[in-house]
């Protein structure tokens, strides 16, 4: 066989949506078991990058709708006038549920994190009367721009906003000088979540005994509009309150990938590390979110006066979970 025919040899085109193309010059290779190299570098390349299975996506879809699902709403304190505070969350879909990376330059289920901001207002304000209607009902509003910076190789950038309707279907009573019932609470609204990364700097992908240094784009975004369906209680003994509800999700989304990345192949021949080739790879793929997802939730809350300390979990019916970690002023 000619050199460029060895060339050509190890060139490997996927019949799928993306194309991985391994070369070997064989003159700069000796010695090295060069069709090992190519299967494992194409191997390491789809668990790295995550292209092997579209099903990701779907999992990145599912994990950015449920991250930030309840931030922007109090299910503990039964506010009477105004509630202003703030949250993080992590979410995960598919896959075990991982909330790391790991070795991988990417996650290998869907995962996401979210930021917001968030304030509400009971309407019973609007009113003189200390027994209105309208006190049943509370308005709540939040969203977010963040991007946390630091030096991942995927920088993400997120983005919240929503507005939710929270009706006291049941009032909330004392039950002793210590204990209170919150009632029955139906909530409802909309809320826009948003996710994007981008890969930032080179990135070396392994397979001993040569490595890639990729470099080039690849781009992720999802966007998912949630609209949630809920039903939630709570109870509060001396400072301490906690929370359950249960939830039906409306939330159509999607997410998509794009790819383009190339660079040279180094390996270790004779005790030098020395180029023996270049890797190229192209890839698009698209996924969408769980239209209709039923969902539970649970938190507590410890009560400081009028500062809220809480945590909030969410477990999806679709395999996804998210936590969140938050502090309120109430009133």
């Amino acid at each position: 066989m000619t050199a460029v025919g060895a060339l050509l040899a190890l060139a490997a085109v996927d019949a799928r949506a993306q194309s991985v193309i391994v070369t070997i010059d064989p003159a700069q290779s000796q010695g090295l078991d060069t069709s090992e190299i190519q299967s494992g570098m194409e191997q390491a390349i789809s668990d790295q990058l995550q292209i092997g299975d579209g099903a990701y996506l779907d999992s990145v879809a599912n994990a950015v709708a449920i991250a930030s699902r309840g931030m922007g709403v109090d299910y503990a304190t039964n506010p009477t006038t105004f509630v202003l505070g703030g949250a993080i969350g992590f979410g995960a879909a598919s896959q075990g549920i991982t909330l790391s990376a790991g070795d991988a330059a990417l996650p290998s289920a869907g995962f996401a994190a979210a930021v917001s901001l968030m304030g509400g207002v009971n309407l019973g304000v609007l009113t003189a009367s200390e027994d209105s209607a309208l006190d049943r009902f509370r308005l709540y509003a939040n969203g977010m721009v963040y991007s946390p910076g630091g030096e991942p190789a995927f920088d993400p950038r997120l983005l919240t906003v929503g507005g939710h309707l929270q009706i006291d279907l049941v009032r909330r009573s004392d039950l002793a000088s210590v204990v209170e019932w919150g009632g029955l609470a139906f909530t409802t609204g909309a809320e826009y979540t948003q996710l994007s990364m981008g890969l930032t700097q080179e990135l070396p992908i392994a397979f001993d005994p040569a490595r890639w240094d990729a470099t080039g784009s690849y781009d992720i975004t999802s966007s998912v509009m949630s609209v949630p369906l809920e039903l939630s209680t709570n109870l509060r003994v001396f400072v301490v309150t906690a929370f359950v509800g249960g939830a039906v999700d409306f939330m159509p989304g999607t997410a998509s990938s794009t790819v383009a990345l190339t660079g040279p192949l180094v390996a270790d021949v004779g005790g030098t590390e020395q180029p023996i080739g270049s890797v190229s790879v192209t890839h698009s793929d698209e996924g969408v979110s769980s239209a209709f997802t039923p969902r539970v939730f649970a938190g507590g809350q410890l009560n400081l006066s009028v500062i809220k300390v809480y945590t909030h979990v969410n477990v999806g019916l679709n395999s996804s979970a998210s936590i969140q970690f938050g502090g309120r002023i109430a009133l």
